[in-house]
């Protein structure tokens, strides 16, 4: 259960839906039996206690190969591994049930992965067959991903096999299979990464890869008074994802105690007992390389929920499925309404949930409402939404499958129909919006959000575009980067964001058809923007993302009078990106930086010919006026800055969309929107007029009170009309925890 703490400042936050980067390894066809002169079918030769494997391998012109090294993976981790002998036979013993990967290299030639291999406990599978081709390599240096430093040490995995990086930070893992594989890496002191790649038969050099420092959280799962043994513990990272840091997890001792590494920044930390209760502990604001200790977690006390399903008339809905959703849309608990559609949930996690019905192709959400409250009823829509779906020659396409689902519902629980003959559809028993639909026909797929039963017919226009491009940092292929997608037409929301690893620096992102906005960012560094057009089929054209190097400051944060280096203080050109939901983008908006342990920090991708403000900011310490500086390229500058110990309000927490209101020329405008916050995926951009919210008209006058009704309970919408330029549209962004 993944939950998204953001701020705002008249703000109003932050969900952001990930599309999976498409380099990510294909599913792997299933062993199957071989043709005439293929490798021979897979032989179930004994049942013995444990289970084993074994085969051949056999090089590019079918000769057997000895002294290959064979390995057996199971969820991308080695279990097992042996050497082939003279015959080029292999066998791998003592491994339980399940479904294995098997990988083979040896010298410059490795084969390609085969499975997955379905095994039984106590089963022998013979004949499987490893034949080796061209195999590749990958080289680089691992760094700070704030300093540039490199990082001796760190363990780097891909298709099992391993390298560690030297005193210089290079690494070198040979033998890798040509196609797609997982590269992990880690150090000590730093976050783990997992990356998807395509690798060809060749050598692969020059990749510089940045790890993030972490921080370390000693503490207690706690049930009341008594120590709980066996919890998972987890951090929870308050800021958007673009993917690629793997979550790590922790048990507690018989002691209840645990040692987590965690990201650094404001995190929460989660436990899971082996019962299913949940508890999390006090927001933590860890600074990169500290650790902090004493930190309890107390498991919520179970909640009951009670409650009715109706319809549109108020009759009981008898029967009708009933799920519990956290508000990130993580299905909690299922149960069935009876005869008169009441329904009940004995556990339930503290904290709000959103309660989900389906009865005869209807669909009711609750608002959001916390377990252990008074009853809830969920009434079922009445709503209907139409249209067609065609390809990209406006031809409608017959046999689409179409899902429809309230934004911020779990997509389990989506209504599903296809399109006819002619490519049209209806659907029927929607609840009120904002909606998203999603159509899907022969790897072909469209998407549309903000919807509302009874608008005008929806038109899906299916695709199979991707945007491609290049990232370079000052002038050189950039490696390690963040590549974010938002669509440019009044009205469309949603999008991609994905950080990726890249030998060349190129991407390829499977996104609808149409204009899109897009920002490239490297870590510790700067960004750079563009506009490109994604066709209905095939590749935009290959867009070039250039990121200056820039200016860089470095310097360390001190305490007035006591001179004590001062960790954990956020930094940033711009005021409201050194609140958490400032720095909590996937692309950033402004160069940002966090103080070390030792109070140093570095800004990068600076501005150069001209004077900045630094702003520096911390709970505890009193606001200050920024520093001024003039970086130039090329050339580091040195800076102190002096925090005075005092009254600071803190951060506030509250429902919001992430919009900074202003007036311009008599106009009610959207003066900020912060980039990947709830308003922002909803299609809002700055400069927009704003017309009227929940379907009141506001005016320039009111930005106060319209600030304050666009706030609201976390999870729940708030409807926008919207004008920019010439085009009239409405945006419905859901309201996210904003920390600000």
């Amino acid at each position: 259960m993944r939950r998204y703490l953001l701020p705002l400042l008249a703000l109003a936050g932050v969900a952001l839906w990930l599309l999976w980067p498409e380099a990510r390894p294909a599913p792997r066809a299933p062993v199957r039996p071989a043709g005439a002169d293929e490798t021979p079918a897979v032989q179930v030769l004994a049942a013995q206690s444990e289970a084993q494997l074994e085969g051949r391998v056999l090089d590019p012109a079918g000769a057997a190969v000895a002294g290959a090294e064979v390995r057996a993976l199971l969820e991308e981790r080695v279990i097992g591994s042996a050497t082939t002998d003279g015959a080029g036979r292999w066998r791998i013993g003592g491994l339980g049930g399940g479904d294995y990967l098997l990988l083979c290299s040896s010298g410059h030639l490795a084969s390609g992965p085969l499975g997955p291999v379905p095994l039984a406990p106590g089963e022998t599978l013979g004949g499987l067959d490893l034949h080796l081709e061209a195999a590749a390599t990958l080289a680089g240096t691992v760094r700070d991903g704030a300093t540039g430093a490199t990082i001796e040490g760190a363990r780097l995995e891909a298709a099992g096999l391993v390298a560690t990086s030297d005193r210089a930070g290079r690494f070198r893992l040979a033998g890798l299979p040509a196609g797609p594989v997982i590269l992990r890496a880690g150090a000590k002191g730093y976050e783990r990464r997992t990356h998807p790649l395509v690798l060809e038969g060749r050598a692969v050099t020059g990749l510089e890869l940045h790890l993030r420092r972490g921080a370390t959280v000693r503490g207690t799962v706690l049930d009341g008074e008594r120590k709980v043994a066996g919890a998972l513990v987890r951090a929870l990272r308050y800021r958007l994802e673009s993917g690629g840091d793997e979550a790590v997890l922790a048990t507690s001792g018989p002691d209840g105690s645990f040692l987590l590494d965690a990201p650094a920044g404001l995190v929460e930390i989660e436990a899971v007992a082996a019962d299913g209760r949940t508890g999390r502990s006090a927001p933590l604001d860890l600074a990169p390389g500290a650790s902090a200790e004493g930190i309890e977690v107390h498991l919520d006390t179970a909640a009951e929920l009670a409650g009715r399903v109706v319809d549109a008339a108020g009759n009981g809905a008898p029967f009708a499925e009933v799920r519990a959703a956290s508000l990130a849309g993580a299905i909690l608990a299922s149960a069935a309404a009876d005869a008169a559609g009441r329904f009940a949930f004995a556990t339930l996690p503290a904290g709000l949930l959103r309660v989900v019905a389906q009865h005869g192709g209807a669909t009711g959400l609750s608002a959001p409402v916390a377990a252990g409250g008074p009853e809830v009823i969920v009434r079922l829509g009445a709503g209907s939404l139409a249209g067609s779906v065609v390809d990209a020659a406006g031809n409608g396409v017959p046999g689409a499958q179409l899902v429809a689902w309230a934004e911020g519902a779990p997509r389990a629980a989506a209504a599903v129909v296809g399109s006819d003959g002619q490519g049209a559809f209806r659907f029927e028993g929607l609840p009120d919006g904002p909606l998203r639909v999603e159509a899907v026909h022969e790897g072909r797929r469209a998407e549309a959000r903000n919807l509302f039963p009874g608008g005008t017919p929806l038109r899906l226009v299916l695709g199979s575009g991707h945007l491609v491009g290049v990232v370079h940092l000052a002038g050189r292929p950039a490696t390690d980067f963040t590549v974010a997608a938002s669509p440019a037409e009044p009205g469309r929301a949603g999008g991609t964001a994905q950080r990726l690893v890249s030998p060349d620096g190129s991407f390829r992102l499977p996104l609808p058809p149409g204009r899109y906005e897009v920002r490239a960012g490297v870590e510790g560094g700067g960004t750079a923007r563009a506009l490109a057009e994604v066709p209905g089929a095939g590749d935009s054209d290959e867009l070039l993302l250039e990121i200056a190097e820039g200016g860089v400051v470095e310097g360390v944060v001190r305490e007035e009078g006591s001179g004590a280096p001062i960790p954990g203080v956020r930094l940033s050109l711009e005021r409201t990106r050194t609140f958490a939901f400032g720095q909590a983008g996937d692309v950033p908006g402004a160069p940002q930086a966090v103080s070390g342990a030792d109070g140093a920090f570095r800004l990068g991708g600076l501005p150069t010919g001209r004077r900045v403000p630094i702003f520096a900011w911390k709970p505890g310490y009193r606001p200050t006026r920024p520093a001024v500086v003039e970086p130039a390229e090329g050339r580091a500058e040195r800076l102190e800055i002096v925090l005075t110990p005092g009254e600071n309000e803190g951060e506030q927490a509250f429902g919001g969309v992430g919009i900074t209101l202003g007036a311009w020329r008599g106009a009610l405008v959207a003066a900020d929107v912060v980039e990947g916050g709830p308003g922002w995926e909803a299609g809002v951009r700055r400069g927009d007029r704003i017309l009227a919210v929940d379907g009141a008209a506001v005016d320039a006058k009111q930005v106060g009170a319209v600030a304050e009704r666009i706030r609201g309970p976390v999870g729940t919408p708030v409807l926008l009309d919207l004008v920019r330029g010439e085009s009239y549209f409405r945006a419905a962004p859901l309201r996210a925890e904003l920390r600000f």
